[in-house]
């Protein structure tokens, strides 16, 4: 059986956030939202899964392949696609998916259904049909029915994917309880759910079943003197260096690759891979980019130009 998981656009930065755009896909401890809800379902499948992008893009490939075990084919969506596979399942890249796949499928591939849209309160956030290709109809204006695929563009944003969709065909609903659908829609949001990723708050997603519930989670290579470890929870990615007169207070997240200079105080913090923090600098509830600090609770960007203080590397 081959499964087809369609995603939206994923080429979209975590600086878009302050625009009020959607988000795509952000690296919450350097891992994409859309690979954990990808890693559920390699649990759930024994055959080999395709990923497909609607607008064919090679970012999708960019950002998915570090973090699969087989190898990726992007294709945009087309007859031939839907008619040799047995189904199909699209999931959205700014939402995180807090649910037992291998149930959901189960549930889904034993329906009499053949499309299935599910929803999380009001908002769509999967589509799934099975058997048939996905040939949908919309009404024209003489009164008969036009044979048409769902019109995916490069602009269009996951609520727009899900409006084309939603419009061309009558699927039958299916509702998922509270609490498996989190939205990476603002700082804040981010900031929340990255923190309870390393808390070990979710049911169904896990950094590594060995790190579960650990309060410090450490990459390889990392050069960071226990003096500065205050934090109550942790995790630093391959390649940190922190200076041994900086402190690290909180929950902190600092992402592969990164240096924190000296005399620096991080405190719930979460420094994106690859970024540099200059000296004496103080980051509370604050998400650092390479030429940003965002503050979590007012979505406030603070732009930094000087790459004394903070660059990427």
């Amino acid at each position: 059986m081959k499964t087809i998981i369609v995603a939206g656009t994923v080429n979209r930065e975590l600086a878009l956030l302050t625009e009020g755009l959607p988000t795509g896909t952000l690296h919450v401890v350097e891992k994409p939202l859309v690979a954990f809800s990808i890693a559920g379902i390699q649990a759930a499948v024994k055959s080999k899964i395709n990923i497909h992008s609607p607008d064919n893009t090679a970012v999708l490939i960019n950002k998915l392949s570090p973090y699969l075990e087989w190898d990726v084919k992007l294709q945009a969506i087309s007859y031939i696609v839907e008619e040799q596979s047995d189904e199909m399942l699209w999931i959205r890249d700014d939402l995180i998916y807090d649910i037992d796949f291998s149930g959901l499928l189960a549930g889904l591939r034993n329906s009499e259904n053949h499309c299935i849209a599910i929803f999380a309160d009001d908002m769509p956030v999967m589509f799934y049909k099975k058997c048939i290709p996905l040939i949908l109809f919309k009404r024209v204006y003489d009164g008969e029915f036009e044979s048409v695929y769902p019109e995916f563009k490069p602009n269009m944003s996951n609520l727009d994917y899900c409006h084309e969709l939603l419009t061309s065909f009558e699927w039958q609903i299916m509702q998922l309880k509270d609490g498996q659908i989190h939205e990476v829609d603002t700082p804040k949001n981010y900031h929340k759910h990255s923190m309870q990723l390393i808390r070990g708050e979710f049911t169904h997603i896990a950094l590594e079943p060995h790190q579960e519930g650990s309060p410090l989670i450490k990459g390889w290579h990392n050069s960071i003197d226990e003096s500065s470890q205050l934090q109550d929870r942790g995790y630093f990615g391959d390649c940190v260096y922190v200076h041994k007169d900086s402190q690290i207070k909180g929950e902190v997240i600092i992402g592969k690759g990164s240096y924190i200079d000296r005399c620096v105080d991080i405190n719930n913090t979460i420094v994106m891979p690859g970024v540099y923090v200059g000296p004496y600098l103080d980051l509370n509830e604050a998400i650092v980019t390479g030429n940003e600090v965002i503050r979590v609770d007012s979505g406030v960007v603070i732009p930094i130009n000087d790459n004394k203080f903070i660059a990427t590397l």
